[in-house]
C-alpha cells in the first residue's frame, strides 16, 4: 500500500531551502501559569491535554498534577481569556489527553489510575456549570489479570464525527488506542471499543497489534481519527516492515463486528531514516489526505512532517532542524492542526516551538519560540495539539515553564 511519491519529495526537497518564512507580526500572551500558589491548588503539568472550546466560547481542559487531592484538575478559560479551576480529580486520577464533549456538556476523558493502566472517566456539569459529577466508566485491566487482554495504557479517544467538530451524542461508540494489552500473545498494543449499555458501558478489543511479526505495527502512543464513513487511523511507534513505526488504517464490515487493519506506511522504509521514525498523531482535511509528523526520523534525524493521500501515496513533506541552531525547532510530538484555509499549525517539544506550515507551498513558518527571554515564563515544552477557535487565533498549553514553579502554561497565540 505504501508508494513514496520521488518527484513530490524532490519539490519539497528543493523547496525547504527556499521556502522557510519568518513569522509576520503575531500576538502571544500567556493566559494562566500553572502552581501560581504554594500549594498547587491550580494543578500542574497539562500533559498532552489540549483545550477543547464550547458552545459560548468557554475552553476547558485539564491538568495531570497537583490540585485539592493531588489528582489533576479540570480547568475552564472563561470566553477564552479568564482562566477558572472548576474540578479536582480524586487522588487516582490523573487525567492525561484530551476531553471529548457530549452536546449537553458532559467531558470525557482518560486517566492513569491508581494502578497505572488507565481508567476512563466522565463529568457530567449541573445546568449553570456550578457542580461537576464525577464518574468512572471502565478501569483497564483492574488486576492484571491475563496479560490484560482488555488494553493498557490508553492514550485518546474519539468518535465518528469528532473531526468536523460535532459534540458527540453520549450514545455512539468511542474508539480508543492503548500502548499495551490485547489479546494476543505480544500485548504490544490494540485498538478498543466503549459502548454504552443500559445504565454502564461495555469494552471490547477490535484489533490487537503484532499479530504477525509485528509487521502490522506495535505500540500505538498517540491516538486515532476516524473519516466519515467510520473508518480509523492511526499511528504505531514501533513495528511495521522496517521497525520503526506504522501508520494504519483499520476498516470495519458492515456490522462494525470485524475490523481489517492495512499498513498505509511502514516507518524508516528510506535510506538513513529520511521519511521518519515513530510517527506521531494523524490529522485529515477534506480530501481523505493524512498529515502526521514524527519526532525522529528525516533529514537531520530530528523530526518530519509527511501527507499520505487518499490513494495511499507517502510523501515527506519538511524535515526539522533544516534552519541554522534548529531555529525551526525539533521533536514534534503531537498532532497537528488543521485551518480551513489548509494551513497546519503544530509544535516542537524539544525546542519548543509553535509553527504554521503550508502543504500547497511547502512554507514553514516559526510563530512562537517558547522561553527566548531565559526566565521560561511563557513556558516550555508544548506535548500538546493546538485548539483553533472561530477568529483564527491558537489555544495550547505548556508542559513546563511559567516561573519557577515549572507547572507549564496556558497561552493563546494569534497568527
Amino acid at each position: 500500500m505504501r508508494v513514496v511519491s520521488f518527484a513530490a519529495g524532490l519539490a519539497a526537497a528543493l523547496c525547504i531551502s527556499a521556502c522557510v518564512s519568518s513569522a509576520a507580526a503575531q500576538t502571544f500572551k500567556t493566559l494562566h501559569t500553572f502552581c501560581a500558589d504554594d500549594s498547587c491548588s491550580d494543578g500542574a503539568n497539562p500533559l498532552q491535554s489540549p483545550l477543547v472550546q464550547d458552545a459560548t466560547g468557554n475552553f476547558y481542559g485539564t491538568a495531570q498534577n497537583r490540585g485539592a487531592n493531588g489528582g489533576g484538575t479540570l480547568f475552564e478559560l472563561v470566553n477564552g481569556k479568564k482562566f477558572k479551576d472548576v474540578f479536582d480529580f480524586p487522588a487516582s486520577t490523573w487525567p492525561l489527553g484530551p476531553l471529548i464533549q457530549d452536546a449537553d456538556g458532559t467531558l470525557s476523558g482518560l486517566g492513569s489510575g491508581s494502578n497505572g493502566n488507565g481508567l476512563v472517566y466522565r463529568l457530567r456539569p449541573n445546568k449553570k456549570k456550578t457542580r461537576w459529577t464525577y464518574e468512572e466508566i471502565y478501569v483497564f485491566c483492574p488486576n492484571g489479570q491475563g496479560g490484560c487482554t482488555d488494553a493498557r495504557v490508553p492514550v485518546m479517544l474519539t468518535y465518528v464525527g469528532a473531526a468536523s467538530g460535532i459534540p458527540y451524542d453520549g450514545k455512539a461508540p468511542l474508539y480508543g488506542s492503548a500502548q499495551f494489552g490485547g489479546t494476543g500473545s505480544s500485548a504490544l498494543g490494540a485498538v478498543f471499543q466503549l459502548t454504552p449499555k443500559g445504565k454502564g458501558w461495555t469494552e471490547k478489543v477490535i484489533y490487537s497489534f503484532c499479530s504477525v511479526g509485528c509487521t502490522d505495527g506495535m505500540i500505538p502512543s498517540y491516538g486515532l481519527i476516524a473519516d466519515s464513513a467510520g473508518n480509523l487511523y492511526g499511528t504505531t511507534s514501533g513495528g511495521g516492515q522496517f521497525g520503526d513505526g506504522t501508520t494504519f488504517k483499520l476498516t470495519p464490515n458492515a456490522k462494525r463486528t470485524k475490523w481489517t487493519e492495512t499498513v498505509l506506511h511502514s516507518f524508516c522504509a528510506e535510506q538513513e531514516c529520511e521519511d521518519g521514525v515513530t510517527p506521531s498523531g494523524l490529522v485529515m482535511d477534506g480530501s481523505g489526505n493524512l498529515y502526521g509528523t514524527t519526532p525522529n526520523g528525516g533529514e537531520g534525524n530530528l523530526g518530519s512532517i509527511y501527507r499520505i493521500d487518499s490513494a495511499g501515496q507517502f510523501t515527506q513533506l519538511y524535515s526539522f532542524c533544516h534552519q541554522q541552531n534548529c531555529a525551526d525547532g525539533d521533536g514534534p510530538q503531537a498532532s497537528m492542526t488543521l485551518a480551513p484555509s489548509g494551513l497546519l499549525y503544530g509544535v516542537t517539544a524539544q525546542d519548543s516551538r509553535v509553527f504554521s506550515f503550508d502543504p500547497a507551498t511547502s512554507v514553514y513558518t516559526v510563530l512562537h519560540t517558547f522561553c527566548s527571554d531565559g526566565d521560561c515564563s511563557d513556558g516550555f515544552a508544548p506535548q500538546s495539539p493546538l485548539t483553533l477557535d472561530a477568529s483564527g487565533a491558537l489555544y495550547g498549553t505548556t508542559n513546563g515553564g511559567g516561573n519557577q514553579s515549572s507547572g507549564g502554561t496556558v497561552f493563546k497565540l494569534t497568527p
